[in-house]
């Protein structure tokens, strides 16, 4: 049986954390991540990476949402510059820098 383009990506987002964590198999990872060990073999099935297991993966661990869905380097927040982030920075909107701010604020989660 062969797999649709939406399980393609799921398979991808594991391969790529089960890599980066240094594990073999899905069930290691399905343990970092405190779910059933069959959780990975159900987000294969659907075609679909929970949000809120990035943002875990991503609050937990530092990786960002860009590479854990997509692979786009740097990985984690500490590899972007002060240049880089000022430069997505100046692209935002006031609305837009507002809400990021309150967001990182609710997280207290450093910006910078």
């Amino acid at each position: 049986m062969s797999t649709t383009p939406e399980q393609q990506k799921v398979l991808s987002i594991l391969h790529r954390l089960i890599n980066h964590f240094g594990f073999a198999t899905f069930s290691e990872l399905a343990d970092l991540l405190e779910v059933g060990r069959n959780y990975p073999a159900m987000w294969i099935e659907r075609g679909s990476f929970p949000f809120k297991i990035a943002t875990q993966i991503q609050q937990q661990h530092g990786l960002r949402l860009d590479w854990i869905y997509h692979g786009i380097e740097p990985v984690t927040i500490q590899d972007i510059s002060n240049d880089d982030f000022l430069r997505v920075l100046n692209t935002l909107t006031p609305q837009q820098r507002i809400l990021l701010f309150s967001i990182a604020t609710h997280l207290k989660t450093p910006v910078f």
